[in-house]
């Protein structure tokens, strides 16, 4: 894969990156970065070998339905904390109706912040002035 990557881009993303994690080390208050992933898991199971006699084969029967769980993460750099979040597909396109579990899951996130905000005895409506700016990376 090195090959196919632009090493410039990347050595200019480092640079970036190594920026915004010495500012959140800094100033935790005015700065948050959260590395973000998602993965997905499928519920097919998939039989390879038996026990038969020798020289017989056993046909295998058994409900064999198709699913896929899909789990989005994200993990903050200076105390680690981590958020998991369960979502029906991991499609970003908005255009369809059950695809809309992608922005519904940021917007849970944006919500958990908030939440830690306020916990931490500061007031709901001085959020979006006083608040740490979030950078979210994505690692996919």
């Amino acid at each position: 894969m090195e090959d196919k990557q632009n090493q410039e881009e990347r050595k200019k993303f480092k640079v970036k990156l190594d920026n915004y994690l010495r500012l959140a080390n800094k100033k935790p208050n005015d700065y948050q970065v959260w590395f973000w992933d998602e993965c997905g898991f499928s519920l097919r199971v998939i039989r390879r070998r038996e026990w038969t006699k020798k020289g017989k084969r056993k046909k295998v029967n058994g409900i064999r339905k198709r699913g896929r769980v899909n789990v989005m993460g994200a993990l903050r750099s200076t105390d680690k904390k981590r958020v998991c979040l369960m979502i029906k597909q991991g499609n970003s396109d908005f255009s369809d109706q059950r695809s809309v579990s992608f922005y519904e899951q940021i917007n849970s996130f944006y919500k958990e912040i908030i939440k830690e905000w306020i916990e931490a005895g500061n007031k709901a409506e001085d959020f979006l002035e006083k608040s740490p700016k979030i950078i979210i990376i994505y690692i996919g």
